[in-house]
């Protein structure tokens, strides 16, 4: 798996991971570990904690898709006469 495809797969899960939380909030779904009653501000935390990590998965995708992008133009455009100069004589 390359980074980009990491960055991307991580990004989507942590925004499921961010929209289930937020869907508790809402709904007001209990949840409960080992018998013990989850609060509701352990979702908002989940929800904030999650949705950073997921919009950074997508940033991070986004800067790493723009640098490629510019190193291929960049390899391109090596050869080329650009800007033209001019002979000298």
């Amino acid at each position: 798996m390359n980074q980009r495809a990491f960055n991307l797969t991580a990004g989507l899960i942590f925004l499921v991971i961010a929209i289930l939380q937020l869907l508790r909030i809402v709904f007001d779904w209990s949840a409960i570990i080992g018998g013990w009653d989850v609060p509701e501000w352990v979702s908002w935390v989940a929800f904030l904690v999650a949705g950073f990590l997921g919009y950074e998965g997508f940033r991070f995708k986004r800067e790493l898709f723009e640098a490629i992008n510019k190193r291929e133009s960049r390899e391109v455009t090596e050869g080329l006469p650009w800007p033209p100069r001019r002979k000298k004589n």
